[in-house]
């Protein structure tokens, strides 16, 4: 999935401002729900993310980052 993350992203975006332009009277509440639907869309699509991460990735042995010994 991590391949297709930032379309997946876009995605979330165009529906979201789709929705709030086709919305005939959009109040504050509105825009507020339409908020919130988006960040528990990006939320998901970390959460179901299980591509290689930096942070998570494998560096090797671990010593190439190390500091040097008396340093």
């Amino acid at each position: 999935m991590n391949r297709y993350k930032r379309w997946i992203g876009a995605a979330i975006l165009a529906v979201a401002a789709v929705v709030l332009a086709t919305w005939s009277y959009p109040t504050a509440a509105v825009v507020v729900w339409i908020v919130v639907v988006v960040l528990v869309g990006f939320a998901i699509r970390e959460f179901l993310d299980t591509g290689p991460d930096s942070r998570t990735a494998p560096t090797g042995t671990g010593r190439a980052s190390a500091p040097p010994p008396g340093g």
